[in-house]
């Protein structure tokens, strides 16, 4: 083979290896980052307010089942907050602003229905509420109704953001009788700001006909 020959030989390899490097790249989808974080990095269980975005105990009432909720009421939490929280120390800063304001998103909880309790209902979001806690009053043959298993109240996940297989509660739902005792909802706050531990069962006393199944309360099975 001559030399012009071989030049000629080498100069088509190079350039059937460049065009084939030059398809690859056309296909090839190179790793990117991003600054983007993932949905549940702003929520921590631990934190005083949860969602990373709050920057004040935030807390709103409203009336559902028939009741009307008004100034009293918000009055009646907003004492139950202030009191509960002067008798600890070493609060958390988060907790120095703090309000209780009139109205909050309608619930998802069947209200009248009998049920084991608020956190099944909890509604998927990506942005949390700014409230920390959405509390509802109900009449009180509808609460006793709707949570048939004994407790003064009932406390749950309102709110949850997720990330795949993986839910973390975002804002807490409360539900109170609307002729609640003072002490009633000063405990169920301090409960959900991790401030006294989990309130027990008090007075269980199933509504007749009720039967457990893992802890949750069904209405009997209609005989055949």
């Amino acid at each position: 083979m001559g030399r012009l020959t071989l030049l000629f030989v080498s100069a088509l390899v190079l350039a059937l290896v460049t065009v084939a490097c030059a398809g690859e790249g056309a296909n090839r989808v190179l790793p990117t980052s991003t600054d983007a974080e993932p949905p549940n990095e702003r929520i921590d269980p631990f934190n005083p307010l949860i969602d990373a975005e709050r920057s004040e105990l935030s807390i709103c009432v409203t009336g559902e089942g028939g009741y009307v909720s008004d100034t009293s009421d918000i009055a009646r939490v907003e004492t139950a907050l202030n009191d509960g929280l002067a008798k600890h120390d070493g609060l958390p800063t988060e907790y120095e602003s703090r309000s209780v304001t009139e109205g909050c998103p309608p619930t998802r909880v069947p209200i009248g229905v009998a049920t084991s309790g608020p956190g099944a209902y909890g509604r998927p979001v990506d942005t949390p509420s700014k409230h920390f806690m959405f509390v509802y009053l109900l009449p009180e043959a509808t609460y006793h109704a709707t949570f048939p298993i004994g407790e003064r109240y009932s406390l749950g996940s309102a709110e949850h953001v997720c990330s795949g297989d993986t839910c973390e509660r975002a804002t807490f739902g409360l539900y109170l009788p609307s002729n609640a005792d003072p002490s009633d909802i000063e405990r169920a706050l301090l409960e959900a700001l991790r401030l006294v531990p989990g309130t027990p069962l008090i007075n269980v006393e199933l509504t007749p006909g009720f039967e457990e199944d893992g802890g949750i309360y069904y209405p009997p099975t209609p005989a055949p």
